[in-house]
């Protein structure tokens, strides 16, 4: 069967047609999209980082006036000025809200250049409601004081008597020995 020059003009066209449509569908488009979310991406990137560099160029005064707040609030200078305190802290707290504490142990933790950091492992009893003021108060303290862990438990169900057991860190900050120099 010959085709026309008509037919064949034709037949060329709807291929090269079905082609772009194919190209444009599978290729062309994809390509173009990837390059928008990829612009997009650029964009918020570089707006983060915007963001980022005004925060670093903010933040010195911010921290400098954050750290000299916390240690005027009470960030001790050294680990037994520090314990002494959170200890008279908590023995103070746990009498102004009727909570009994047993015992108060504290471990010492990591040092990284000028700060350190002291755990205290507290257990106690009390009513569940001055437990909860007790908790509260820690929590709320301008003291630097984190509360780790938590662990409340039923004495008995009846006289609304609870367990306390803590977990919280403190930190403090200590004197870094000076290092000397060899020439």
């Amino acid at each position: 069967m010959a085709l026309t020059r008509r037919e064949m003009n034709l037949l060329i066209l709807t291929i090269a047609a079905i082609v772009i449509l194919l190209a444009d569908s599978y290729i062309l488009s994809p390509v173009l999209e990837a390059r928008g979310v990829a612009r997009d991406e650029k964009a918020a990137v570089i707006d983060e980082m915007t963001q980022n560099k005004e925060i670093i160029e903010t933040s010195g005064p911010i921290a400098r006036r954050k750290w000299k707040m916390m240690l005027e609030d009470g960030m001790a200078e050294g680990a037994a000025e520090s314990e002494s305190m959170i200890i008279n802290y908590l023995n103070d707290l746990s009498s102004d809200h009727g909570v009994s504490l047993s015992s108060i142990q504290p471990e010492y933790g990591e040092k990284e250049e000028g700060i350190g950091v002291i755990e205290f492992i507290i257990a106690g009893n009390g009513h569940a409601l001055d437990s909860y003021e007790f908790i509260w108060n820690i929590e709320s303290t301008k003291m630097p004081l984190k509360i780790e862990s938590v662990h409340l438990s039923s004495k008995d169900t009846n006289s609304g008597q609870v367990s306390i057991q803590l977990k919280i860190s403190s930190i403090y900050s200590y004197e870094m020995p000076a290092v000397e120099e060899e020439i």
